[in-house]
């Protein structure tokens, strides 16, 4: 029988949904809370790059 493994309470997965303040998408993102920041949404910049739209972890909702 394989024993469960200790997970640290900092290394738990949530689940979070963000809305992207640009283009208004709803994203259900599995973050840790360890983590300050997430990468919810990316939009292309006017020079043809990519810009990342960044919130903090707490700024999402928390899904069940």
């Amino acid at each position: 029988m394989i024993q469960p493994t200790y997970l640290q309470p900092s290394m738990k997965i949530e689940r979070r949904r963000y809305v992207c303040p640009v283009c208004g998408d709803a994203k259900l993102i599995e973050v840790r809370r360890i983590e300050k920041s997430v990468v919810i949404c990316a939009h292309q910049d006017t020079r043809g790059g990519t810009l990342p739209v960044i919130a903090l972890r707490e700024e999402g909702a928390l899904a069940q």
